[in-house]
């Protein structure tokens, strides 16, 4: 099967009346999960068992994001 990745429109989510793009609900989801696993962490009193805080915090950001991705629009 041929793909053209140039035929294919980005998908985009009704909110309300305007049309937002999929991969900006995707950040904002990421970054909702990243605070959400940090609260667990301080919760947790895991800080002293995990790496930097910034490293740790902007990959979890990232992972999160990727995986709403892949989990929603991976059509």
């Amino acid at each position: 099967m041929w793909f053209d990745p140039l035929s294919h429109r980005s998908p985009t989510i009704d909110i309300l009346g305007s049309y937002f793009p999929a991969w900006m609900i995707c950040i904002l989801s990421g970054l909702a999960l990243t605070f959400v696993a940090h609260w667990i962490i301080q919760v947790g009193k895991l800080e002293s068992y995990i790496g930097p805080a910034p490293l740790i915090n902007s990959s979890l950001m990232i992972i999160f994001t990727f995986a709403t991705w892949i989990l929603f629009y991976q059509n």
